[in-house]
């Protein structure tokens, strides 16, 4: 199933849905783990929070990259 979600956005957002799918299945199985009742409510809401500014960081230099290629190709 995997494969498919990251081919599904490769196809649509190119490198950046690449980049955002795999960090997105990354965050998926963050959440599956049961680890949240071991950390406290401030400690696990840091981990999300923290997951969550890295995902959106890096699908962010994914889809610059997939701009940078873009625009690089079309000149």
């Amino acid at each position: 199933m995997e494969e498919h979600v990251l081919q599904a956005v490769g196809k649509v957002a190119g490198i950046g849905g690449i980049a955002l799918g795999v960090f997105m299945l990354l965050f998926r199985e963050v959440i599956r783990k049961n680890i949240f009742p071991t950390l406290s409510d401030d400690e696990a809401y840091r981990l999300i929070r923290q997951f969550m500014y890295l995902t959106f960081g890096i699908a962010l230099v994914g889809i610059a990259a997939c701009t940078y290629i873009s625009m690089a190709s079309a000149k």
